[in-house]
């Protein structure tokens, strides 16, 4: 786990020291032990006010699958309080969240929790938490808390536009 924490690292850094920007491509293609070790190493912050563009990670290592994902889900907008977001898909906007500070169920660390539980009866269910892995770029993870325990679900990318 330790050699895939610091691989995940190596590639992050590289890619943003090289100038080539958000490594969305590269977590596109990361394995789910990959992803895991980026996000464990991301840092909490808050989301500021504004778009992202987004990428669902429903099958870790296949790109091509997260970029025909994003034909349905184009990301999230979050509102100028950064209290509230809502969902794209399709190009319009469904799915409103509650937005805080919280507790990661992956490691128990600290996190940006986006919460569907009491804003929508489709994703009431789902919970979402995102760590910032690169600058402008954050990695999350999605769960089911209908399970015992929450289970997740799947990762998705988030870059501000």
């Amino acid at each position: 786990m330790r050699r895939v924490l610091l691989v995940g690292l190596a590639v992050l850094a590289a890619t943003t020291a090289r100038g080539q920007g958000p490594p969305v491509d590269r977590l596109l293609r990361m394995s789910a032990a990959e992803l895991e070790a980026t996000y464990r190493a991301g840092t909490p912050v808050g989301l500021a006010a504004g778009r992202y563009k987004g990428w669902p990670i429903a099958a870790p290592g296949r790109p091509v699958r997260s970029k025909l994902g994003r034909l349905a889900w184009q990301g999230k907008v979050v509102d100028g309080s950064g209290a509230g977001l809502v969902n794209r898909f399709f190009g319009v906007k469904v799915v409103r969240a509650e937005v805080s500070p919280g507790t990661s169920w992956l490691d128990g660390g600290a996190a940006t929790i986006v919460d569907y539980e009491r804003t929508s009866r489709v994703y009431r269910p789902y919970r979402d938490e995102i760590r910032m892995v690169a600058p402008g770029t954050y990695l999350g993870l999605m769960y089911d808390r209908g399970t015992n325990p929450p289970a997740r679900k799947m990762a998705f990318v988030l870059q501000a536009e």
